[in-house]
Parts: structure tokens; sequence; C-alpha cells
């Protein structure tokens, strides 16, 4: 009976002792951290296995304290640890140093990251229902241990998205503690991480310590000669310019791919083809902000369209740091066609006029080329003629105007009858152009015959007017008559001369006959 008494006893003498212990005592500096029972399995296996880029515990502070030193309660973050750098795709260990600098003892604390759908508020996947982490105690400065002791570390291990972008991030972690009252009050603390993301991703928003992501562009181009026609061979040169004002561009090469053009598979083939054999040109750098020109000398294909042809530029290029980019570009080269028509055989009715008289010209024109020929207007030139001009407008691709003019004689031809046929036309850009072909056309005096009838025609319509008009076959009729009644008198008058004559040889030769009797 004695020996039990004895044994409770000891027992509460132990109990006193422990109750009377600080707070700061009874927990170990290494904080446990507490999992959610609907933690997702397989999300903790790839956590383990993948354990990513760990934080080192280096100097560096990372926090920031939400409460003035020296006040009952101000929970921070010590900067035993350096910042952790979350690369996409991969895990990371995200270690809170969390210490009181307040004086009070604060118990039954939650800590829990705020997340966010945004991989500009939050970087990491979100593979748990909850990732709030419970610890028992933060001793308060009285306790008599240095914050290094009394701290208690809770650690997060995350996995980064593959859209992060690369940057510095903050972290913000709510934290929920029950002061020695019994009043349950909130505060937070920010934690800061570097990410790093997929090649060519822009830098995570919302800091001001961004990562400058070199941008290349093309400002510009030029060609050599400067209208480039179809089956030429000119010289590009592209004018490359880095956008970025911070950081340099290494090892560029640019990879010029031209349109393919063809009808069908037998003659299919690129628009512009590289003279020397390769499309790819290399450049060693560009510096920040700076504009560098590249040159290559292209052959276009000679059965090319008159339209513009779009070249796209790819370009790789890496960073200072070695960081693999790429972007491209395009250009747009307009291909001329010189036009080609073909002016026909020109027949012209009569060949042969009198000045005041009308000869007709006719003759084809044929587009025979790949552009359109717009206004097409002929003209006709020459020292005895006058008038006939003719406007056909536009002749398509493939097509066909055709000439029906009338020129007048002006002049008495004193050369050797050339008259010049000018066709006029503008290309796509309105530029005038010229062609000229050379027939002949004889222009003569005008006939006195042409008076007469001009004279008979003016009498008769004086006698005829106000009655209805003849037809041409009265006046060719009255020409027949009158031909035949001058042949008639001519007949006349030669018969007659003939009988005269016979009479008077008749009588020379009885006249002799007599005299030879009288002798």
């Amino acid at each position: 009976m004695m020996k039990k008494y004895k044994q409770l006893l000891l027992a509460g003498a132990m109990a006193f002792t422990l109750a009377a212990q600080p707070l700061c005592s009874v927990m170990p500096i290494q904080a446990a951290q507490q999992q959610d029972k609907d933690t997702d399995q397989n999300a903790n296996d790839t956590e383990n296995n993948n354990p990513g880029e760990q934080a080192v515990p280096t100097p560096g502070d990372t926090s920031t304290p939400n409460v003035d030193a020296g006040s009952e309660v101000n929970i921070s973050l010590l900067d035993n640890w350096g910042t952790p750098t979350a690369t996409y795709g991969q895990t990371v260990n995200i270690v809170l140093p969390l210490v009181n600098l307040g004086t009070e003892n604060l118990t039954n604390i939650i800590v829990a990251p705020e997340l966010s759908t945004s991989a500009d508020e939050f970087p990491f996947e979100i593979q748990k229902t909850s990732y709030n982490t419970y610890i028992n105690d933060l001793p308060g400065s009285n306790c008599g241990l240095s914050p290094m002791d009394r701290r208690r570390e809770v650690t997060y291990t995350l996995k980064t998205r593959d859209d992060v972008g690369t940057g510095y991030q903050k972290l913000t972690f709510m934290i929920t503690y029950t002061r020695p009252n019994g009043e349950t009050a909130t505060t937070s603390v920010d934690s800061f991480i570097q990410t790093v993301g997929k090649t060519g991703a822009s830098s995570s928003s919302g800091d001001s310590d961004k990562v400058s992501t070199p941008r290349l562009i093309v400002s510009g181009f030029t060609t050599n000669p400067a209208t480039v026609k179809a089956g030429d061979t000119f010289t590009l040169t592209l004018h490359i310019t880095n956008t970025s004002k911070a950081t340099s561009v290494n090892n560029l090469t640019f990879d010029l791919q031209a349109p393919v053009t063809g009808k069908d598979e037998t003659s299919e083939g690129a628009a512009f083809l590289p003279v020397s054999g390769s499309s790819i040109i290399f450049v060693d750098s560009i510096a920040a902000g700076a504009t560098k020109d590249i040159s290559i000398d292209l052959e276009s294909r000679a059965d090319l369209s008159q339209k513009p042809y779009v070249l796209t530029v790819n370009m790789d290029y890496e960073d200072a740091a070695r960081n693999p980019y790429t972007a491209d570009a395009s250009v747009s080269i307009p291909i001329k066609q010189e036009a080609k028509f073909d002016i026909g055989t020109m027949d012209v009715m009569p060949s042969s006029i009198s000045v005041g008289s009308e000869s007709n010209v006719m003759f084809a024109i044929n587009n025979t080329g790949k552009t359109t020929l717009y206004n097409v207007n002929v003209t006709f030139e020459g020292a005895s003629i006058s008038g006939g001009d003719t406007f056909l407008g536009n002749i398509e691709i493939g097509g066909t105007g055709n000439v029906d003019a009338m020129v007048t004689g002006a002049a008495v031809t004193m050369d050797e009858g050339k008259v010049k046929a000018i066709v006029s036309y503008e290309d796509e850009s309105g530029n005038v152009n010229t062609k000229e072909k050379e027939f002949e056309l004889f222009v003569t005096e005008e006939s006195m015959e042409d008076f007469s009838m001009g004279d008979d025609m003016m009498m008769e319509d004086e006698f005829t007017e106000g009655k209805p008009a003849k037809s041409p076959l009265v006046y060719i009729a009255a020409i027949v008559v009158v031909v035949i009644l001058i042949a008639v008198v001519i007949v006349v008058v030669i018969v007659r001369n003939k009988k005269m004559k016979a009479e008077n040889d008749l009588f020379d030769f009885d006249e002799g006959a007599d005299d030879n009797e009288l002798s």
C-alpha cells in the first residue's frame, strides 16, 4: 500500500515539473508537417520521386515582416534559406523558417499558401484539396532562446507549372494562430522565388525585376534593282532589328523560305531560288537595340504572275545565357511581268487615196504576256493623213483587241508613203508604254473628174432639193449613157471624116483625067 502511494506521488511531481517548463522546450526546432487526409497519393509519389531543385540554406532575406519588432505578436521569416528556383515542369521545395519575434507564446498554428489558377500569382500545379500545415507552437522572445533556436520550419514540395514565365514571383502564406488568452488571429508572410519558363516564354507579370526576352523583327527590306521582273536576278537586303534594350543575341541563323508556285507537280517550284544554292544566312551577334543588314542573291522564276510573293524568314538565335529562341517574319516582294503583245497583219483598203478621201485600216492586238494591258489606245501618225484614233480599253491576259479605223487623206504623199500606227497602254502602276508599227498609204491629188462629179452632184442636189433622194443606180446609168453618147459621137465623127476624105480623093482623080483629054 505504501509502495503504491509513493509511485503516485512521484508521478504527480513529474507532471508538475513538465507543466512548469517553458513552452519553447516542448517542441523540437524542426516542425512536423501534417498533411491532410485527402491528399492525392499520386501527386505525393511524383513529388517524392522528382524533388527537382531544392532550397539550400544560404544567407539571404526572403521575408516580409508584418508587425513591428517588440510587439506581443510578430511572425516573420528568418534569413537562413536562399531564394529557391522553380523550373517549369519540375518540383521544388519551398522552406518557410517561421519565427515569433513577439513576446507571447502562440499555439495551434495553421500555415497555408494563397492559391490561384493564374501562373502569375501561383506558379505551381494545384494537386491537393488542401495545403494546410499544422504547428503546435511558436514560442515568443520571453522563452529565453535565440530566434534561430525558436524557429519552426515548414516545407512545401510543389510542382512548377509548364506555362510559368521567367522572372521572380511573390508567394503569400496565411498564418492562423491562437494567443494565450484564447483569441484566434490571422496574419501573413511573403516569400519570393525565381521562376524559369520555357524557351522564349515571357517574364512573369507583377514584378519590376523581369528577365528581358530578346525579340528579332524584320524592320524593312530593299531589292536591287528596285523593280524585280520575272526571270531576273536580284539582291535582297533585310534589316534585322533586336528590339530588346538590355539583351544582345548571338549565333543567329536566318532561313529564307520562298512560296511554291506551279500548276501541277511537274511545274511546281520555289518562286525564288538562291543563286549560291543555300538559303540560310549566319550572323555572329546583334547588340541590344541594334539593327544589322543581311543580303542574299535570288533569282525569280520566269513564269511568275505579276503580283506580290511572300518570303518567310525563320530566325533561330540565343541570348547571353545561351537560351535558345525562335522567331519568324515575312516580307512581300512584288514581281513585275514585262507586257508582251503582237500587232497582227494590217489591212489597208484602199492603199491609195486622193486628198479628202478615206481609207479603212484594220488589225488585231493580241496580249501574249502575263499581265493585263490597261487603257489601250491606237493613234495614227503621218504627214499625209489625219484621224483614225481608236480606244480599245483593257485587254486581258490572252485576249485580243480589234482595231477598225478610218483615216483621211490630208495632203499629197511626198515621201515613201509610210504611216505609223502607235499602240499605247498602261501597266498596273499607271505607267504609259507605247509600241509602233508602220504601213503604206499613198495620198494623191484630187482629179478633175472628182471636181466635175462633185459639181454635177452639187447641181443635182440643188435641183432635187426637197425631193426624195435617187438611187446610186441612177447615177451609174447616167454615166453609162454619157459614155455611150460620147462613143457614138466619136464614131460618127470618124465615119464622117473618112467619107469626106474619100470624096475628096475621087474629085482629085476625075479632075486629072479631064486635063489629060484636053491635052
